[in-house]
């Protein structure tokens, strides 16, 4: 069973303006461009709970010459685990990644623009990147010989940070701390 908290507040978002420039812009790459993944305790073992908490963030930049724009998109996570219920959470692993998505325009885009481009970066950018960002955690994840916990999937408009809360299995039953609803 998962559970997944984001944070209040989420950005507004105009489907018009969005539209508008989805409608003018090809995504010519995605390019991984940095990834740090580091087990933070070597004295951390995965108990009853194990949670991924994150963070990202998406930048936009006009291109020099060229129509279109770049986005950079990060993503900083880490698991967290305890042992008992009432224990204190301690980092198991730190996650940073961060890719550089390449959109091209057929006319430069009008300054006024500038907030369009600013939502659809904060949108459809992350829409474009976060498969690649889940794929890449799970892996990275598999090959230090921990389970292969996902980023929950995207939506639009939710806060830019959120906690997905792992029970782990106990044989075939779920243990007596986990909150699984009873029947």
């Amino acid at each position: 069973m998962t559970k997944a908290t984001t944070e209040p507040g989420p950005p507004k978002i105009d489907p018009k303006a969005l539209a508008e420039v989805s409608n003018a812009v090809d995504l010519l790459a995605v390019r991984l461009e940095e990834l740090v993944a580091r087990i933070a305790s070597q004295d951390a073992v995965p108990g009853v709970s194990i949670a991924l908490e994150f963070e990202y963030s998406c930048e936009w930049r006009r291109r020099d010459e060229r129509p279109g724009f770049d986005v950079r998109f990060k993503l900083d996570s880490a698991l967290h685990t305890k042992a008992k219920r009432d224990a204190e959470w301690g980092k198991l692993v730190e996650f940073h990644i961060a890719y550089a998505l390449e959109y091209a325009l057929k006319k430069p885009a009008p300054a006024e623009w500038d907030e369009r481009l600013g939502q659809f970066a904060n949108i459809n950018g992350v829409v474009n990147v976060w498969p690649y960002a889940r794929a890449e955690m799970s892996t990275s994840l598999a090959k230090m010989g921990l389970p292969q916990f996902m980023l929950p999937v995207y939506r639009p408009g939710r806060a830019n940070k959120g906690r997905v809360e792992f029970h782990a299995m106990v044989g075939k039953d779920m243990t007596a701390e986990d909150d699984m609803p009873q029947a």
